[in-house]
């Protein structure tokens, strides 16, 4: 009985093998690209491949809106990220545009290092550092807080 099932299965899944191999070679083959990769989506060339993909942490010292590029400095150097129509620029889970991103936020990229050094970036994750207590304060010192004593509420159902 064991050896039934298992002749009739192998019969039933041997041509589902068969049939995808030829229905494969029965499709018509895509337009053929020219082998240098000049002629790309959208009549772009496409020059520079991916080398590979990176992450980039540091401070943003300068926003270049005109050829939207952002400066930012790492632990070990100042690299210039691109970022492109298809980049994603979050605050937080907000999604935001390049002029919203100031000098001083905080960054976390994931970018494409391309052949020629160029890093194009996939998404931004900006953080705004934090408020010192002199700016919250209006300038005063932290110790120099001062406070409202808190104010004595009336029982209910009291007289005048």
């Amino acid at each position: 009985m064991r050896r039934i099932a298992i002749i009739i299965f192998s019969l039933m899944v041997v041509p589902v093998y068969l049939g995808t191999g030829m229905a494969q070679d029965s499709v018509p083959p895509a337009q053929e690209k020219p082998a240098d990769g000049s002629a790309e989506k959208g009549g772009e060339s496409k020059t520079n491949k991916k080398v590979r993909a990176t992450r980039v942490f540091g401070e943003v010292t300068g926003v270049d809106i005109q050829s939207k590029t952002i400066k930012i400095k790492t632990k070990d150097e100042e690299v210039t990220i691109t970022v492109s129509e298809k980049t994603t620029i979050l605050f937080g889970r907000i999604k935001k545009e390049l002029a919203e991103v100031k000098s001083g936020d905080k960054i976390a990229a994931a970018v494409n290092l391309l052949e020629n050094g160029e890093m194009i970036a996939r998404y931004i994750r900006v953080s705004t550092p934090k408020k010192t207590a002199e700016e919250t304060n209006g300038g005063a010192p932290k110790g120099d807080i001062k406070k409202e004593p808190p104010k004595a509420e009336k029982a209910p159902g009291a007289g005048p």
